[in-house]
């Protein structure tokens, strides 16, 4: 018995070693950081009980781009990974191409309330957003605070 426990405490170790040695340097490769040159929203307004937010994106990467929702003006709460790669926009939230320049393409991200007034959204009194664009390792947000910051901010709110 003392060989079994001998045994499962060099196990427990060397796990613990590995551990400490592996998710710091995973972890370092991994970086969220707020960068307006990148990802924005660049206007955002609510018209017939429907919310509209601009997003400008890289040109031709809006699939990197996912949203979360916030139900109230300090970022709290809501709805988390709306992907522009996997969500079908066909009911509650719809997306429609603005525009495009030289390097970006600007799109416009709908939440539908006015349509769909028993959704959890239409309940909130009001609505926000926070962006995040994911690019191998090194992923940029624009949740309405000041560039270079890791701490995401409240997000882009607007109130019922």
């Amino acid at each position: 018995m003392k060989k079994l426990s001998k045994s499962v405490s060099v196990v427990v170790l060397c796990l613990i070693v590995m551990a400490l040695s592996v998710v710091p340097a995973f972890a370092a490769d991994y970086s969220t950081v707020e960068d307006h040159s990148v990802v924005d929203c660049t206007h955002y307004y609510k018209e017939n009980g429907n919310y509209y937010f601009q997003i400008k994106c890289p040109k031709g990467e809006l699939e990197k781009v996912s949203l979360s929702l916030t139900k109230d003006a300090y970022g709290n709460g809501g709805h988390g990974g709306i992907s522009f790669k996997y969500t079908s926009f066909k009911q509650l939230y719809g997306k429609e191409h603005a525009y495009s320049d030289d390097n970006y393409d600007y799109t416009w991200f709908i939440v539908k309330c006015s349509e769909y007034p028993d959704a959890y959204e239409s309940s909130w009194g009001g609505m926000g957003i926070k962006i995040y664009y994911y690019e191998d390792g090194n992923s940029k947000m624009a949740t309405n605070t000041s560039n270079g910051s890791t701490t995401p901010g409240p997000g882009y709110w607007l109130s019922a």
